[in-house]
C-alpha cells in the first residue's frame, strides 16, 4: 500500500484508474523542474556569461573569502582554468584596451 503520493498526475491516475494494476498515461505526466530554457545558448555560452556576472559583481577579485570562485563554489586553480578555457583573462585585456564591457565584446564576438 500508498502512504503518500507527492505527484498529483500520479495520484489522479491512481484515483481514475480501473483494474488492480496502475497504468500511467506517461505522456500526460509533468516532472516538477524538468523543463528546459532553450535560448540558443551553448553549455560554454552560459558557463562564460555567469563567470563573467559573478566576476563584474566582485569587481574582478578571484580568489579570497569575497571573491568570485568561493561565489561560485568552485576553487580558485579551477576557475582561473575554466576562464582560460573559455578566454576570459583574454578578452579582458583586449576589452580593457579598446575601451569596451566584456559582455559587449562576447556579444560582438558571438555575432561574427
Amino acid at each position: 500500500m500508498i502512504s503518500k503520493i507527492f505527484n498529483p498526475d500520479i495520484e489522479r491516475g491512481v484515483i481514475l484508474s480501473r483494474g488492480s494494476v496502475f497504468k500511467p498515461d506517461l505522456d500526460q505526466i509533468q516532472y516538477p523542474g524538468t523543463r528546459l530554457r532553450n535560448n540558443g545558448q551553448t553549455l560554454d555560452d552560459a558557463t562564460r556569461n555567469h563567470i563573467l556576472q559573478t566576476l563584474d559583481e566582485v569587481r574582478w577579485v578571484i580568489g579570497g573569502r569575497h571573491g568570485s570562485a568561493t561565489r561560485l563554489g568552485v576553487p580558485r586553480t579551477t576557475l582561473i582554468s575554466k576562464m582560460r578555457r573559455l578566454g576570459i583573462g583574454a578578452a579582458r585585456a583586449e576589452c580593457a584596451a579598446w575601451g569596451a564591457t566584456i559582455p559587449e565584446a562576447f556579444a560582438t564576438a558571438a555575432s561574427q
